[in-house]
């Protein structure tokens, strides 16, 4: 059962000159991830690396990305 998570926050660690991001969702937010998982056959990590890379990608076009 998802907890009670009501904001979405994330962390950074640091281990052996990498970077591990630690994202926490909201239940909502979290639903939507496990949706788009199954619809295209992806792990959720997967879902997450895309939607950052796409995130990402609109910031280096210039475009405003709303939060």
């Amino acid at each position: 059962a998802d907890g009670c998570l009501t904001d979405t926050y994330y962390r950074v660690y640091y281990w052996h000159g990498m970077e591990r991001f630690e994202y926490l969702a909201s239940q909502s937010t979290a639903r939507e991830i496990r949706a788009l998982a199954r619809e295209y056959g992806l792990t959720e990590s997967e879902v997450l690396d895309q939607l950052v890379e796409l995130g990402l990608e609109e910031l280096e076009d210039g475009r405003r990305v709303e939060p």
